[in-house]
């Protein structure tokens, strides 16, 4: 549309037009040139068909780009749709709600999130991949598909073993660190039993796999409910560090407690669990 046909004897304009709801508008041109003395030659006609150029397809992002199971999920215009007609101003193509919007979570259309831009943060889970569908229309017709995709991302657990926690063995109010590595030493004596305690934490509100290992074997292990809580946790027994039979001032050993959410799995070990 918007071409112009200027009659040449009279230059007089005419601005050409798709037909109502944008269908093909068909115009009809006769062209009668004259020679010097008036006579008209035979008419050349031809015709012209006039169409609606529909709007390019917009890019588009997901944000924020790495997204864990807390953040909602916004689709953002990196560059908007163009109208080579001009049916649209440009603020209108700025606007994202004037496109047509689809949300599809692993290959699963969510309609009830149609032409909304975004994604309430309670709908997502750690390891989901959302994709939007996006496309622009000038009133008449749509233009093509652009689609972004993202994957929900996991947030590890929190683990901090809360007991055994004694690193000042000497009571001098400073944690002990007998070898001078900079990690403080954990300080038991021999046939000492202790308490194996911990606080564990998932923020995707997962249920939690836990074991606990001493010097490598596995000792214990249990699970816990989903939750976005903290959570305290024990072993059923306690553990008994052995007697060694020896003249060593002390002896080092590893604890270690390994959690999985099922996406991934942390450990925290004291590799210097020292017992006198």
């Amino acid at each position: 549309s918007d071409t112009v046909v200027e009659y040449n004897r009279f230059k007089v304009p005419v601005k050409l037009s798709y037909g109502e709801g944008g269908e093909p508008n068909t115009y009809y041109v006769s062209i009668y040139p004259e020679d010097e003395y008036g006579k008209a030659a035979k008419a050349a006609i031809f015709t012209l068909d006039v169409i609606n150029h529909p709007p390019t397809a917009p890019i588009v992002t997901i944000v924020p780009e790495q997204p864990y199971s807390n953040n909602d999920l916004t689709v953002s215009l990196t560059k908007p749709s163009q109208d080579e007609d001009g049916d649209m101003t440009d603020d209108y193509w700025k606007d994202i709600y004037n496109y047509e919007i689809h949300w599809s979570v692993d290959n699963v259309k969510m309609n009830a999130l149609d032409n909304q831009p975004y994604v309430p943060s309670y709908l997502t889970e750690p390891g989901q991949t959302w994709s939007v569908s996006i496309r622009g229309t000038d009133g008449i017709d749509y233009g093509p598909y652009t689609k972004a995709e993202i994957q929900i991302l996991n947030m590890v657990p929190e683990v901090e073993i809360t007991s055994p926690n004694n690193a000042d063995g000497d009571d001098d109010g400073e944690a002990d660190d007998d070898d001078g590595d900079g990690i403080p030493d954990v300080h038991f004596y021999e046939n000492e039993t202790v308490n194996l305690k911990a606080e564990i934490q998932d923020s995707d509100g997962q249920a939690l796999d836990y074991e606990w290992y001493f010097n490598g074997e596995l000792i214990d292990s249990g699970s816990v409910g989903a939750s976005t809580k903290k959570q305290t946790i024990k072993a059923d027994e306690p553990l008994e560090l052995p007697i060694e039979d020896d003249d060593e001032p002390y002896h080092t050993y590893e604890l270690t407690l390994s959690v999985d959410d099922g996406m991934d799995v942390v450990a925290v070990s004291y590799t210097h669990l020292r017992a006198h």
